[in-house]
């Protein structure tokens, strides 16, 4: 009788310790805004030195690799150098253009030392040369 009694407490406590547990909860993703580059874009399309201007849209994390779209690229060649600026004009990286697309380019970048990091939103520009 020992036993059995024995025995059935065992199995309730081996059971109860494998209860399914539930996982935490993920956190909700947190959306980035982008910032607002509509008046910096407006004045420098009034620019006369400014050739050609365009968003950063997509950031390769592992490689020095921007895309560029919503560029106005008659005046865009393969080899040309942009400037990457924020919403303020500060100057946070350049880059060569890589490959060209219908409307934007795939370039290369290289941050500039002591800025921040090239975000989604960033404005392109080429200069006249």
């Amino acid at each position: 009788m020992k036993r059995t009694i024995s025995a059935a407490l065992l199995a309730a406590a081996l059971l109860s310790g494998c209860a399914e547990s539930k996982p935490a909860p993920r956190a909700a993703p947190v959306r980035v805004e982008e910032p607002d580059t509509t008046a910096l874009r407006a004045s420098l399309q009034k620019n006369p030195d400014v050739a050609a201007i365009g968003a950063v849209s997509i950031i390769l994390p592992d490689a020095p690799w921007l895309d560029v779209d919503q560029m106005n690229m008659g005046d865009v060649r393969l080899g040309d150098t942009l400037s990457i600026v924020t919403a303020d004009f500060t100057v946070i990286a350049h880059g060569t253009v890589a490959a060209l697309k219908k409307d934007g380019v795939h370039m290369d970048c290289h941050p500039i030392p002591g800025r921040r990091s090239v975000q989604v939103g960033d404005i392109a520009i080429k200069f006249k040369s």
